[in-house]
């Protein structure tokens, strides 16, 4: 499983990474979720989040 992606950007300016099927599973999360983005300092981990950073 490949633990590294790329941040992309549109042409329209939306920037986006795609995740890969297993992750959203293990997530459990589904199309339609909200997903809320916080600065990583903020975040206390719960049950099932998926913490997303950025790698040197």
């Amino acid at each position: 499983m490949e633990n590294r992606k790329t941040l992309k950007k549109t042409q329209q300016g939306v920037y986006y990474i795609e995740i890969p099927r297993n992750f959203v599973r293990i997530a459990r999360w589904k199309e339609g979720d909200a997903i809320e983005f916080m600065v990583g300092d903020a975040v206390t981990p719960k049950k099932d989040d998926l913490i997303l950073r950025k790698r040197p």
